[in-house]
């Protein structure tokens, strides 16, 4: 409540899908953003980037089809990342609007007053969540620094290519927001948790969920089916298993090391051990026997 992310690495990304200057170099940085959750890049993008005109890239309305306006300068825009401000307007009207433009992605820049929280920091935004258009909010703050760039100024938004385990975007009134991940093999594995509150109250708990369906706080000293949590470890990092396939007169010749045969019926699985094989395994071609065969750690 009102949003987390949990990753499996233990430092921070080197890109969060924010908004990073690329040109001019003197310049580079990036900056803090509250960006939507439904349409985050797949790959980078980067652009010019565009003022709106007008500025607030909307107009006053109930509805997001009565704030969206056509944009006077839609030819500077088609084709970069159109820059606009809070302003009047819904969130999804400037979306609109600049998508019509044929904007890559909309960045809001708050118009609180610098010494406000919210000049300082991006608020919640889901302006381009239904239109499907990358939006993003930064602060008034750094809205003035681009500003003050323009026109000559490139940026680049850049994916978060860290493996996401559960991830959840609004207001869930403090009601449990379960997920589901797969763990291959038993181990220590790094996890990160980050959360934001908007508005309300706040709580944020970890937790597994037993086979009754019993929720048990991670690192719950009390009960014996809790997750232990270490804050630092120590380990040495496993060798990747390796698998060699060759012809052996009417027969396949298979050589594993650092790893558990497995066979399958599919390419694509259900895949099931073979803890007893020994290496090399000997498979006669043709014959009854399962068609697919890798190794796992």
């Amino acid at each position: 409540d009102d949003g987390f992310k949990v990753t499996a690495t233990d430092t921070p990304p080197a890109h969060y899908s924010a908004l990073e200057i690329t040109e001019p170099a003197a310049s580079r940085r990036s900056f803090y953003s509250t960006a939507m959750i439904l349409n985050p890049p797949v790959t980078p993008v980067t652009a010019k980037l565009v003022y709106a005109d007008p500025p607030v890239a909307c107009k006053a309305g109930s509805t997001a089809a009565e704030c969206a306006i056509t944009l006077n300068n839609a030819d500077a825009i088609r084709g970069n990342i159109a820059l606009c401000d809070r302003g009047v307007g819904r969130f999804d009207g400037k979306a609109i609007s600049c998508l019509q433009a044929g904007a890559l992605a909309c960045i809001i820049a708050n118009n609180a007053d610098a010494s406000s929280g919210p000049g300082i920091w991006p608020i919640g935004n889901y302006g381009g969540e239904a239109v499907g258009l990358m939006t993003f909010m930064i602060s008034r703050l750094d809205g003035d620094t681009l500003k003050a760039l323009l026109p000559n100024v490139t940026v680049t938004i850049a994916p978060d290519d860290t493996p996401v385990v559960g991830v959840h975007e609004g207001d869930s009134a403090g009601t449990a927001v379960p997920f589901s991940f797969y763990v291959p093999m038993a181990g220590v594995y790094p996890l990160r948790a980050i959360w934001y509150e908007g508005g309300g109250t706040a709580a944020v708990e970890l937790f597994s969920i037993a086979a009754d369906g019993t929720p048990v706080l991670v690192n719950d000293l009390s009960n014996p089916k809790a997750l232990k949590a270490f804050q630092k470890r120590t380990m040495t990092a496993p060798v990747a298993p390796t698998l060699n396939v060759t012809p052996d007169g009417a027969n396949v010749r298979v050589e594993w090391a650092g790893g558990v045969l497995q066979r399958a019926w599919s390419v694509n699985g259900p895949w099931s051990d073979d803890p007893m094989a020994i290496s090399p395994k000997i498979i006669p071609v043709g014959g009854a026997g399962e068609t697919y065969w890798r190794a796992r750690r």
